[in-house]
């Protein structure tokens, strides 16, 4: 069950929203048809007058629940985007010092670490969003880079410390990667959001019961809170796959990689 409720979060950006309007439509009207409508509205009736300030209590509760839920999955959401960053500054360093460096096969290197970068943006980036795995083929450029950097530096001679420099940057690329796919096993807190979602329907029960003898504002005031929890939780539920949808991170530092000449 919380595999499937974790997997919800890496739906479209519409089905994700259209989920949580769904799910807190059917509960305002689930509330208000108990509360006015069904045979238990008479039931309700000995808790009739409870006062408007009993609802700043599940509203509190409800809105520092959802904003520490909220830096929650903005930090993870920043790891990613720095993930990124600092890759993209790796693959830079690296064709850098390949292009100042005395290699014969200068040229053939380079090509292969903007190939990498081409595949990790084009191939890995939609592997990761929808199926939260690496990529076969991205490791196997990444391996081949690796391999044919070790090869060169020791057809070429180089100097113990250029040699040392050249290897060193190739495994900074591969550490970047190692960083950047480790954040995939971050997966959403699925308890933690089953408290918040939890938390809105008690604020949504408790709106109700302050208007239990006034059907029409109870209904106003339903839909108003509905539509507000709505917004918090779809806001902070789109960023929680941060390589998909109108969250995305910036494909920016691996984009500026195949402009390099």
């Amino acid at each position: 069950m919380l595999g499937t409720f974790k997997s919800f979060f890496y739906l479209s950006d519409f089905a994700i929203i259209a989920g949580f309007i769904l799910f807190y439509a059917c509960i305002t009207v689930l509330i208000y048809w108990t509360c006015c409508i069904s045979s238990l509205k008479d039931r309700l009736r000995p808790i009739h007058g409870v006062v408007a300030p009993f609802i700043v209590i599940p509203t509190s509760i409800f809105a520092l629940s959802s904003a520490l839920l909220g830096v929650s999955v903005w930090d993870h959401f920043q790891s990613n985007a720095k993930s990124i960053s600092i890759e993209a500054q790796a693959i830079q360093a690296y064709i850098t010092l390949v292009k100042s460096a005395p290699l014969e096969n200068r040229v053939i290197l380079v090509d292969e670490a903007r190939k990498y970068a081409k595949a990790a943006l084009d191939e890995e980036w939609g592997v990761i969003a929808t199926q939260h795995r690496p990529d076969s083929d991205t490791s196997a450029l990444l391996q081949k880079l690796i391999s044919h950097t070790v090869q060169v530096a020791i057809d070429n001679k180089l100097p113990p410390f250029l040699q040392s420099s050249l290897l060193q940057s190739v495994q900074n690329i591969n550490n970047a990667r190692n960083a950047r796919l480790s954040i995939i096993n971050d997966e959403p807190d699925a308890i933690r959001w089953l408290c918040i979602i939890l938390l809105g329907v008690m604020l949504l029960m408790s709106v109700a019961l302050v208007h239990l003898d006034k059907p029409k504002q109870m209904l106003a005031a339903l839909t108003f809170a509905a539509t507000s929890i709505c917004i918090v939780v779809s806001l902070v539920g789109l960023a929680v796959n941060p390589f998909a949808g109108i969250l995305m991170i910036s494909k920016t530092p691996l984009e500026q990689i195949s402009q390099m000449e």
